[in-house]
């Protein structure tokens, strides 16, 4: 599981283990992150929305993600 937006702790975002890991590594290691991504992202996937951008890490999330929770809702899990 994955939580994005630290303001609303029960909109919990689904994730394997291991996805889970590499999508916090993406930033350090995009390699994996960009592999699972080529395999399982939809254009409604939540987790292919995600910033790729390292300044994300400490920018708010009304920054990284000026449209908001929207634009990452769930709408399938990454699957391992």
């Amino acid at each position: 599981m994955h939580l994005e937006d630290y303001r609303t702790p029960l909109n919990i975002l689904p994730a394997c283990k291991r996805c889970h890991a590499v999508l916090h590594a993406r930033f350090d290691r995009p390699g994996p992150w960009l592999r699972i991504l080529a395999a399982n992202s939809k254009p409604e996937c939540w987790f292919g929305r995600l910033s790729m951008g390292p300044g994300s890490q400490l920018a708010s999330f009304d920054e990284t993600y000026p449209d908001g929770q929207s634009n990452i809702m769930i709408s399938t899990a990454i699957r391992d």
